[in-house]
């Protein structure tokens, strides 16, 4: 090293090139440090929420697990710049960074009437006819046009069609009307400033106890101005659940992408009217990891959630049923039944023959999330494992392909596109089956239970601390390929690539072997 710098985001990354960031490799927040700050800062919250007795701030507070991510976020960055300027670091960084260094709580103050959208009111309106029309197919005709409403099997839908909630609409025989959130939640409603703060002293509370701990992710943290711009955004939320509660409401609501905010409060606020709101399990999510502080972020607040089979259902309900956030909320998983070996049969590997093997790396995204529940999943952590399988599977002669996250391509691109011989941005389930084997450095991705429904070898680089289901862990390990490793220092993933190549040389030739009680 140099000089004492630190690379802080993926932009560095692609203009100072690959090398550049492995000879100046360095993060200062360890794995230890930043789980035990993001654990402090949710059981905090999760005891203020769960000491609460009002049931409109319970309510309240279940949507507001977003802002407190929020804050987590800010507060790691927080500690990057304090300790940067403490040991005399450079921090190098560009736009991906540079609004988490300095956080402008302000543009945090509006949840929704800020949300800029695609599409004009008009298109929407056109869109919402067309999603009638085409996935109400002759439903739309038979039981809209000839029957009378009162004899509909009727709900509301938001959110997109997933194929669970397909399954649930069919065989349920519902006509769906499909709406977007702004059809429901829109500029007119009047926000209502004068909150009751007595009835909102979860935030003092909250914020004093991060102040409390004084260390280097709170130094200098302007808490007055996240206090301003907190109370700013329960006003709105308040004033849009207000009028959630005295709007007409269907019988039924069916809900995916549960953890949009909009989508996120008429779930909550419909729920407490007395609606029955279906919602749907969406991205492959086995529950093989136990993801506790995602899960309750993203999905507690739900009555009814959705997934494919009795299986999964059960794998959620092992890790999750027993978290007092929804033993008070009340959580429900539901399966629909489908047969664990049939959900995704068009994922299972044709026979093809390749000139030379090829291996396929499964990117992480390339954004400034550092998840908690599993262990090393920061993207410049993994930026930094990925260069290094990529150079050892190539010093082995394998055809390297790396496959880009989806909704991370405009920033990974740049980094590896050179380095592999093949840089894959289509769908994976339209290239599944175009490789030999595949590599995971994580299991919290859609990909995955793609690939572990297929007949695809799989390797998997396994960091000591994954909070693996021990429900599902045998029955993985006989599907899996695990390689073991460690993050050094909290910073660095570290793996034996003599133990990675032989892993690869021996999942090649294994065949693949169906594993019921993984779900798939």
């Amino acid at each position: 090293m140099n000089k004492k710098v630190i690379v802080c985001d993926i932009d560095i990354v692609r203009k100072k090139g690959i090398s550049y960031f492995q000879n100046n490799y360095f993060w200062p927040v360890s794995e230890h440090e930043y789980k035990d700050f993001v654990n402090f800062s949710t059981e905090t919250y999760n005891s203020l929420l769960l000491d609460c007795k009002d049931n409109k701030v319970f309510d309240i507070m279940l949507q507001e697990y977003q802002f407190v991510d929020t804050i987590q976020k800010i507060l790691h960055y927080n500690y990057v710049k304090n300790y940067s300027h403490e040991h005399e670091f450079t921090m190098l960084y560009g736009d991906q960074t540079k609004s988490l260094f300095f956080p402008d709580w302000e543009k945090f103050s509006s949840v929704f009437f800020k949300t800029t959208t695609r599409y004009t009111e008009f298109i929407l309106f056109i869109k919402r006819i067309l999603k009638n029309i085409i996935f109400n197919k002759f439903k739309f005709f038979l039981k809209k046009v000839l029957k009378p409403a009162s004899e509909l099997n009727f709900a509301l839908c938001i959110g997109s069609m997933s194929d669970l909630k397909k399954t649930y609409i069919y065989d349920n025989e519902i006509y769906c009307d499909h709406k977007y959130w702004n059809h429901i939640i829109n500029s007119k409603i009047k926000v209502d400033n004068e909150l009751d703060l007595n009835k909102y002293s979860f935030v003092s509370s909250y914020l004093d106890a991060l102040k409390s701990r004084n260390d280097l992710f709170v130094k200098g943290v302007d808490f007055r101005g996240i206090e301003k711009t907190w109370l700013k955004r329960l006003s709105e939320i308040s004033s849009v659940y207000d009028h959630l509660l005295t709007i007409e409401k269907p019988k039924t609501l069916l809900v995916t992408d549960q953890a949009n905010p909009a989508h996120k409060i008429i779930t909550i606020a419909f729920q407490r009217s007395g609606v029955d709101v279906v919602c749907f399990s969406h991205g492959n999510n086995l529950a093989v990891l136990n993801q506790t502080i995602i899960h309750q972020f993203v999905i507690s607040h739900l009555k009814k959630y959705v997934v494919p089979n009795e299986t999964i259902k059960k794998n959620y309900e092992y890790i999750y049923s027993v978290l007092p956030i929804e033993k008070k909320t009340g959580t429900r998983y539901l399966s629909l039944n489908i047969p664990n070996i049939n959900q995704y049969n068009n994922c299972q590997k044709k026979q093809r023959t390749f000139e030379k093997t090829k291996i396929m790396l499964i990117g992480f995204p390339a954004n400034t999330n550092r998840l908690t529940d599993t262990a090393g999943d920061f993207s410049l952590f993994k930026i930094d494992l990925e260069y290094r399988i990529i150079l050892k599977l190539k010093s082995l002669g394998y055809f390297v392909q790396y496959k880009a996250h989806p909704d991370r391509l405009d920033e990974i691109s740049g980094i590896f596109n050179q380095l592999v011989d093949e840089y894959i941005s289509e769908r994976f389930e339209n290239v599944i089956n175009n490789t030999d084997l595949i590599v995971f450095t994580h299991a919290a991705t859609t990909t995955f239970g793609y690939t572990l429904a297929s007949n695809q070898p799989i390797v998997m680089i396994n960091v000591k601390g994954n909070p693996w289901n021990e429900l599902t862990y045998d029955a993985l390990t006989k599907r899996v390929h695990m390689v073991p490793a460690i993050l050094n220092n909290g910073i660095r993933i570290e793996f034996d690539q003599n133990y990675f190549a032989e892993k690869i040389k021996v999942a090649i030739n294994s065949k693949y072997k169906y594993v019921a009680n993984l779900g798939v």
